[in-house]
């Protein structure tokens, strides 16, 4: 298996019936295959096979949810299954606490906004069971449907990059990193991003580790890395850290001619009394 940096996907699978109005999701982590060559490969139950009268519903990328740090733009995420019959998909929360790891829950990794090259993914609610799906409407007409509070997030799929696990899948997944984020390049980017002066591909997890070495600076919004925020930090006043240098001058220029005045103004006031 191609080095992917850490990306691996989730599968969906619906369970309707709609004599019944059922509407059931789970949104489950990847079949781990290993291979003759001793590699490791993962996917999902290929559609259109049922199991249990689950049907294979899409699938979408996401890091692996053991990965740290979480990198910047992303959050982890926890899929609770239902402690009973059917055991679907009850509730889709973000994870505060990412060393707090339950035992009922799915975690997956993936981005809370908007970026190029990925699709929102929703999570509409009724009652105690969530139904996940790429559509923005609920799969009925109940008015009673709601949506999580973190629908959507934002996945990576196969229209968007591309089957990464498809031994004809020609190159490996690459992102680059755009003002402290990770942002999958693979097709074409708008101006917005591509105009950032970081031009260097990799994969994800080293992606993560070269952003994490940047941050946003205070001049033209441009990632600096450690030694550049240094060196800005030295150049700032250091009773004054928010007041460039020039404004200092200002208000002291101002400060002294104000000065100026009102010792002059006191000298002709005595002078006129004498």
């Amino acid at each position: 298996m191609k080095k992917t940096g850490q990306v691996i996907p989730f599968c969906l699978y619906h369970r309707i019936d709609a004599a019944t109005n059922t509407y059931l999701g789970f949104i489950s982590s990847p079949r781990k295959t290993l291979m003759e060559d001793g590699t490791e490969n993962y996917g999902c139950a290929p559609e259109p096979k049922t199991y249990r009268q689950w049907i294979f519903a899409g699938m979408f990328y996401g890091m692996m949810p053991n990965f740290r740090p979480i990198p910047v733009g992303m959050k982890l995420f926890c899929a609770q299954r239902s402690g009973s019959y059917p055991y679907d998909t009850a509730d889709v929360t973000l994870t505060y606490d990412p060393f707090n790891i339950k035992n009922d829950c799915v975690y997956f990794m993936t981005f809370s906004q908007p970026v190029p090259n990925t699709v929102p993914l929703y999570f509409h609610k009724l009652g105690l069971h969530v139904f996940p799906s790429f559509d923005k409407f609920p799969p009925s007409d109940d008015t009673a449907w709601e949506q999580t509070d973190i629908s959507p997030v934002f996945v990576m799929t196969k229209e968007t990059v591309g089957d990464i696990f498809n031994p004809s899948y020609k190159n490996t997944l690459k992102f680059k990193c755009v003002n402290g984020r990770c942002i999958p390049w693979v097709k074409n980017i708008s101006d917005l991003y591509d105009s950032d002066p970081h031009k260097d591909l990799m994969v994800l997890d080293d992606c993560v580790l070269f952003c994490n070495d940047l941050s946003i600076s205070n001049t033209n919004g441009k990632p600096a890395n450690i030694l550049e925020q240094v060196s800005i930090i030295n150049t700032r006043n250091p009773f004054f850290p928010f007041i460039s240098n020039f404004m200092i001058i200002v208000i002291i220029f101002l400060f002294s001619t104000l000065f100026f005045y009102i010792v002059t103004d006191r000298i002709k006031n005595t002078n006129k009394k004498k």
